[in-house]
């Protein structure tokens, strides 16, 4: 009887384990997206104020960071737009239990997205 519940309690926990990554995963993929969408404007709108892409960059940073701090805004994926919008990616490394440690899957939990976003009026 003691050997049955050990193998349903091992069995459990590796099962939460694995849940609990996947989940955090796939929050911080939809956080990341709707921190990328928001960055992307506050910077498109900046950027028609000032004029100014390095000012842009900043406003997209301290956007993303304010969110949530582990968050990104790599240098090389800002772009200003013709049309006077931003695009931009947001990236940041989801918190899980194992997925970071395995190498050949450590990759899922960086979570990324690239959005575009035009000045408000």
């Amino acid at each position: 009887m003691v050997g049955w519940l050990t193998r349903i309690a091992v069995v459990g926990s590796l099962v939460g384990v694995v849940l609990f990554d996947a989940i955090s995963i796939g929050v911080s993929r939809l956080s990341v997206e709707d921190t990328g969408a928001l960055a992307a404007r506050e910077a498109a709108t900046d950027l028609a104020r000032s004029g100014d892409i390095q000012s842009a960059y900043a406003s997209a940073v301290s956007s993303a960071t304010d969110a949530n701090p582990l968050n990104e805004v790599p240098p090389g994926s800002f772009e200003a737009l013709p049309d006077g919008g931003v695009r931009l990616s947001v990236t940041r490394e989801a918190t899980t239990f194992v997925v970071h440690r395995i190498g050949w899957v450590a990759d899922w939990g960086q979570v990324s997205a690239t959005a575009v976003g035009r000045p408000l009026p």
